[in-house]
């Protein structure tokens, strides 16, 4: 009798989707988002010619390419196209796939005098080369490493290092605000530091999550300023079956992640609150204000005066 061979779930395509808690919150917090992530973008330049990175890594669409060289150039850099990903049919096995449109360009942005030495690296060992010329720490460098060994989540993991006094149950961890090592938004495209912190305390990520900032406020204040907001608010990750989810005072996010049999569960303690934030007895929102049974109209009018 011939062995069966195991099953092996379904490979899902990468997602993200955004669920707005209300009409409100969407107005006024979407485009904040997305001028956020433009800001911090070219900020990430900034911080190349500032000599705080040696290189920016991003994804661009193939019709931004000539923009945005030109505008890396006139900042003394230059763009290198190091990815190509291309447009395939979905549910086509690799066997069967064409090559098809470009639609979207991994580049690098770093120094004219410092490209042939990043192509070269480059050549050798992509992995090491994202990780070093983006100025990632030797611990959060490490860390990525036996993380994608290991196929883990890369929230869940640097949560499960945290030193925090808040108690943690074995599939709950409780962490304190640190909007610098915040990496709870990243499915969205929100964050300070470019890497993967190995924890939230790592105190080298700190330090550099603090120059990020100095040189945020000096090019983008306003930019700055709303990221910080959405940074310390509380929010509650979690991940089942390979399905993440962020839920906000402002807007619910679905992202596919690895694969897990048992609910597991991140609440980020967050010291702010938008305006537009949502009503709700559930951990992250904040319950809906009450008038007090005894301020009411039916029992003012039910009252007898005494004389």
């Amino acid at each position: 009798m011939s062995e069966r061979a195991p099953i092996r779930p379904p490979r899902r395509r990468p997602f993200v989707r955004i669920g707005w808690v209300s009409e409100a919150a969407r107005r006024a917090w979407e485009p904040r988002f997305e001028l956020i992530r433009t800001e911090w973008r070219v900020l990430r330049w900034h911080a190349v010619a500032a000599g705080l990175n040696r290189a920016a890594m991003g994804t661009l669409s193939p019709e931004a390419i000539d923009e945005m060289a030109l505008a890396v150039e006139r900042m003394g850099l230059v763009m290198v196209p190091v990815r190509l990903a291309v447009e395939t049919a979905p549910n086509v096995s690799s066997s069967q796939r064409r090559p098809g449109l470009p639609i979207e360009v991994t580049v690098a942005v770093v120094r004219g005098s410092d490209r042939d030495e990043f192509e070269a690296d480059w050549q050798r060992d992509p992995e090491r080369t994202l990780l070093d010329w983006a100025g990632c720490p030797h611990c959060c460098a490490e860390a990525t490493r036996r993380r994608e060994r290991r196929k883990l989540d890369p929230v869940w993991a640097s949560a499960m290092l945290t030193r925090t006094k808040a108690p943690s149950r074995h599939r709950r961890i409780e962490l304190p605000s640190r909007p610098e090592t915040n990496i709870l938004w990243r499915s969205v495209g929100l964050g300070i530091v470019p890497h993967w912190p190995c924890r939230l305390d790592c105190q080298a990520s700190s330090a550099l999550a603090t120059d990020m900032l100095a040189l945020g406020r000096a090019h983008c204040a306003q930019a700055t300023e709303w990221l910080l907001d959405a940074l310390t608010w509380p929010v509650e990750w979690s991940m089942m079956h390979g399905i993440a989810e962020l839920h906000t005072p402002v807007c619910r996010v679905t992202t596919s992640t690895s694969d897990s049999n048992a609910r597991r569960e991140i609440r980020y303690h967050g010291v702010t609150w938008p305006d537009e934030g949502a009503s709700s007895l559930r951990f992250p929102y904040r319950a809906p204000s009450r008038e007090r049974w005894t301020g009411s109209k039916s029992f003012r009018g039910g009252m007898i005066p005494t004389e």
